[in-house]
């Protein structure tokens, strides 16, 4: 019976402990594709967004925080890219501490568009 299971459970390598299993941060979140073919979030944009993370504090306002997300990436649009396409890509930049703690801690594929995302910031828990 030992036998069996040293076959299906072969001894693994000192390179097996040493390379984490992990599951890519931004799979929590299911991005819609992308069609058009010169794609490219402008850095002025990011920088803005960065500027104004959100870290889930008890004196910071989920709604606030959303709202002037919202009016930074309102000033962009693309042919061939969705408005959802834009905002789960650049969300996660918006986010630093334990606000980004909280986004990773949601399961894989939890989020597949905005009003689901939206949603579930407003129920982040508070420091």
């Amino acid at each position: 019976m030992a036998d069996n299971n040293v076959l299906q459970n072969p001894p693994r390598t000192l390179g097996d402990y040493m390379t984490l299993a992990r599951v890519p941060q931004t799979a929590r979140i299911v991005r819609p594709n992308v069609d058009a073919t010169n794609f490219e979030l402008k850095s002025a944009l990011l920088h803005l967004i960065q500027k104004d993370q959100f870290i889930g504090g008890s004196t910071e306002d989920p709604y606030s925080h959303l709202e002037n997300f919202l009016l930074y990436c309102d000033t962009l649009k693309m042919n061939g890219v969705s408005r959802d396409a834009i905002l789960l890509r650049l969300f996660p930049c918006s986010l630093k501490e334990e606000a980004r703690g909280w986004l990773w801690s949601l399961p894989q594929g939890s989020i597949t568009n905005w009003d689901d995302l939206a949603t579930k910031h407003h129920q982040l828990p508070h420091r």
